[in-house]
């Protein structure tokens, strides 16, 4: 009675990297993610001033911990706030980002050939096949 079923579409796994969301020509708000499915992402943020459910931004989830690292650039959605961070939804990745991200997702999976069967039915992200703009740094 009451009980709440989890109705997410992709698994979601236990990954963290730095993320820089862009929310129009504002700030930068960085992050640390948390969780990360192939359909949206947790970011803890500290600072979330101008940001609002629905709101759409530019992210980029850096991949590694130097300054040259591969960086993965996103459009999403924020789904929801809360006083820890942020949850959102991919819209839209380019390509070569794409790429990047299948294999960071593959590499964490506890189970990759699931995880590749669940996204084969259910992509959850669009991909363009230009590039989207780099928030900046």
């Amino acid at each position: 009675m009451g009980h709440k079923t989890d109705q997410r579409k992709h698994a979601r796994l236990p990954i963290e990297r730095t993320a820089l969301i862009q929310h129009g020509d504002d700030k930068v708000h960085q992050g640390q993610t948390s969780n990360i499915s192939f359909g949206g992402a947790y970011i803890s943020l500290a600072e979330q001033e101008g940001l609002c459910v629905g709101d759409i931004c530019e992210l980029a989830l850096q991949l590694g911990e130097s300054l040259d690292s591969i960086e993965i650039f996103f459009k999403v959605r924020i789904v929801r706030l809360d006083e820890r961070g942020i949850a959102i939804r991919f819209i839209l990745i380019n390509a070569e980002s794409y790429r990047h991200f299948e294999q960071l997702m593959v590499n964490a999976s506890p189970d990759p050939i699931r995880l590749l069967v669940e996204l084969d039915e259910n992509r959850g992200l669009a991909i363009n096949r230009e590039p989207l703009e780099q928030p900046a740094s």
